[in-house]
């Protein structure tokens, strides 16, 4: 059907457009990145290394990016934070109507790799002191992926999706 043809269509200009230029030397490497003091092994999984040491992060999107959305900065920087490594390309494929592909390179700083180490601290101390909060954006958040679901709405509030 209709979201087979779309995802072949994705394939294809993945195979097309972005593959060629790539020399794969590592996918999906686990690097665990060993933090200053008592915080805990921060591990980073790197979509993709290529033989020049440039770091490729694949994303699919609906609409063509002109940016690179802050949501995914993160997960850049940790790269740079697990590898040393300070551009990361991310390479994109583009459901419109007629597919197509997008690469965005970045640059991380040193300010980068500190936004990282603030997150992990941050994240470390809520979870020692005993705060868990909820991120119902999450495809994970619902009552079928989350054990907890029961526990967090009645602490929280709100709605698991099923």
């Amino acid at each position: 059907g209709r979201l087979i043809d779309e995802g072949i269509g994705l394939v294809r200009v993945a195979n097309e457009e972005i593959n060629p230029v790539i020399q794969p030397k590592t996918v999906e490497q686990t690097y665990d990145v060993h933090l200053s003091g008592d915080l805990p092994i921060y591990r980073v999984v790197l979509d993709l290394e290529d033989t020049s040491g440039k770091i490729h992060e694949f994303k699919t999107t609906a609409r063509t990016p002109s940016s690179i959305d802050p949501s995914y900065l993160l997960q850049g920087a940790s790269y740079f934070l697990a590898t040393g490594s300070q551009e990361v390309s991310y390479d994109f494929v583009v459901k419109t109507k007629t597919p197509k592909s997008k690469i965005i390179p970045h640059i991380f700083t040193d300010e980068d790799k500190r936004y990282v180490l603030g997150i992990v601290r941050g994240v470390d101390a809520a979870i020692r002191g005993g705060v868990f909060l909820p991120n119902r954006s999450s495809f994970l958040c619902s009552r079928k992926h989350c054990g907890y679901h029961e526990k967090c709405t009645s602490l929280w509030g709100g709605e698991v999706r099923p």
